[in-house]
Formats: C-alpha cells, sequence, structure tokens
C-alpha cells in the first residue's frame, strides 16, 4: 500500500499589548494535518482578534472577532470503506495482476484515493460587541450588553467513480466496483448558516453589612436563518467530467 505518515504542522503569531486605557491580542494560525494517503489531508486558517477599551470610569468596551477557513480533502469513498478495505487485505493476494489492472481478489485500498475526490471547504466568522456601563447613581448597579453575529458557509463536492477490478482467471474479465450502482457520479451542495443574537443585562449587587443583595434583569434574543441547495447526476458519457452539468438525465 502508498502510505504515508500523516504529518501536522502548525505554526502561531501572537501579539499582544496596550495601555491602560486599551487592551489589544491577535492571533494568527495555519494547520495543515496530512492523511495517511497524498489525497487525504485538512488544511485550517484561524484569526483571532479581541480589543477591550475602558472608554472612561464608568464605561468599558469589547470587542471579538473569529474567523477561520477550512478545507478537507479527501477520498470519494467513505473512510469507513476504506478501513474496513485494510483490516480484510489478504496479505498472500497481489493488488495487481502482472498486466497491470487491478486484481478483483485484492484489496483496493491505493485505489480509493485515485478514483473520486470529495472535497469540503467551510468559512466560519463570528463577532462580538459588548459593553458594561456603571451606573454610579446607584451604587452596585450596572448595565451590560452584548450584539453577537455568526456567518457560516460550507461547500462540499463528491466525485464518485467506480474502480475497474479485473478476474485474472477469468481470461481478463472486467468488473465495476462500487460508486453509484457502478456508475459515474458527482454530488455538489452549498450551506449557509447566520445567527444575531442581542443581550441586556441590568445587574445590582451590593453588600449591607453581612448582608448581600443581588438583582438580575435580563433581555434576551436570538435569531437564526439558513438555506441549502444540493445537486446530483450520474450516467456520465466519460471520465473526468466532474461537473454537473456534464452528467444524464436518467439515474
Amino acid at each position: 500500500y502508498q502510505l504515508i505518515h500523516g504529518c501536522c504542522l502548525q505554526y502561531n503569531i501572537n501579539v499582544s499589548g496596550g495601555t491602560d486605557a486599551i487592551k489589544y491580542f491577535s492571533s494568527l494560525s495555519y494547520l495543515d494535518q496530512g492523511g495517511l494517503y497524498d489525497a487525504l489531508n485538512y488544511k485550517r486558517y484561524s484569526l483571532r482578534s479581541n480589543v477591550d477599551a475602558k472608554i472612561n470610569s464608568t464605561l468599558t468596551i469589547s470587542t471579538d472577532l473569529n474567523a477561520s477557513f477550512r478545507q478537507n480533502n479527501g477520498s470519494g469513498w467513505s473512510i469507513y470503506s476504506i478501513f474496513n478495505d485494510l483490516l480484510q487485505a489478504d496479505p498472500t493476494v497481489d493488488y495487481l495482476n502482472p498486466d497491470g489492472s487491478i486484481n478483483a481478489w485484492s484489496s483496493y485500498g491505493p485505489a480509493f484515493t485515485e478514483y473520486g475526490y470529495s472535497k469540503d471547504a467551510s468559512s466560519v466568522l463570528q463577532a462580538i460587541l459588548s459593553f458594561k456601563q456603571d451606573l454610579p447613581f446607584i451604587k452596585g448597579l450596572n448595565l451590560t450588553g452584548k450584539a453577537a453575529f455568526g456567518i457560516e458557509y460550507t461547500n462540499n463536492k463528491d466525485y464518485m467513480l467506480p474502480i475497474p477490478v479485473y478476474f485474472e482467471s477469468y481470461q481478463g474479465s472486467m468488473s465495476l466496483f462500487g460508486s453509484y450502482n457502478g456508475k459515474t457520479a458527482v454530488s455538489v451542495g452549498s450551506d449557509n448558516y447566520n445567527t444575531t443574537q442581542y443581550t441586556l443585562n441590568l445587574n445590582y449587587n451590593r453588600t449591607f453589612g453581612n448582608h448581600q443583595l443581588t438583582g438580575l434583569l435580563l433581555f434576551e434574543q436570538f435569531d437564526a436563518t439558513g438555506n441549502n441547495v444540493y445537486g446530483f447526476r450520474t450516467n456520465y458519457a466519460a471520465n473526468g467530467l466532474d461537473e454537473l452539468n456534464f452528467g444524464g438525465q436518467e439515474q
């Protein structure tokens, strides 16, 4: 099997600083996770930023930003199919026939990454703006609030090819293994999900001698919207045509 050692690379850059009135922190990171095969890998780019500002003696404002882009490249076959095939592999059977074709009686391990692919990409953005306002006319009373926004986009594409395997003992007869009923197939999907959240808290906390009095008045609103699109085609005239519009009409 053409296995490799999955290598993981990660880089981080952090910057922080500020004064008594304003403090900031930023982080940029990159992750590259290799798989057991060259075609299998995962990459992630991340950005995080935070700023806290003391506007005056009673008002503090904070902003938080988190953004990431993730890309996952895989086989057109499920992880279950790949590992199940590896576990059932017969070490005494050659992967290839003498003519270079794939032996139908062998494990199809390497072919899982050569016939088809799966690509997933997602982008996530989260932003939060918050504040704390002390109300000096009543000792122990303050008002806090937060507005949070989230956006997530996901795109995926699966290109599924049947694996041509040959039975050497049957005069080279060929069979197509797997995919969609032995046919080439393409599926694509796109999702987006948006959220907004608003919170407002009126807090009271004061101690009178050995007694403590607390109170909370809370308002919260949460909204979420999303939609998705999905497409599937099969009956392709030839391999390599991995776009929906090249597929046939009949399934």
